[in-house]
């Protein structure tokens, strides 16, 4: 099995930005709005994206924690979080990525 040496420079300075990003938005910006809520999302998504892939390889994997991980902090906004949709959300992510292991191999 061959190791793959990782370039971990770009990655790891976008996620430098994004959390910059991340942290100028909530400080900056007035919580006012759709287009700001949606704006400070996508910016996080993005910033938490990045940082696991500086972990993980699989982008696949990364793409289905920072997804987790918005979705729950969506439910904590809309105060619908509550231990069952944590167990829920956590059992569609792993069925998720157990469908896309098995329909690799």
């Amino acid at each position: 099995m061959p190791i793959h040496k990782k370039n971990i420079l770009i990655p790891s300075i976008l996620a430098g930005l994004a959390w910059v990003g991340v942290v100028t938005a909530i400080f900056v910006l007035k919580p006012e709005g759709a287009a700001t809520f949606i704006f400070f999302f996508i910016l996080l998504f993005a910033a938490i994206y990045l940082s696991i892939m500086i972990i993980f390889p699989h982008k696949r994997r990364a793409v289905l924690i920072a997804s987790g991980i918005e979705s729950f902090l969506l439910l904590r906004f809309f105060q619908l979080d509550t231990l069952i949709n944590l167990v829920l959300l956590l059992s569609l992510l792993v069925t998720i990525e157990v469908y896309f292991w098995k329909a690799k191999n």
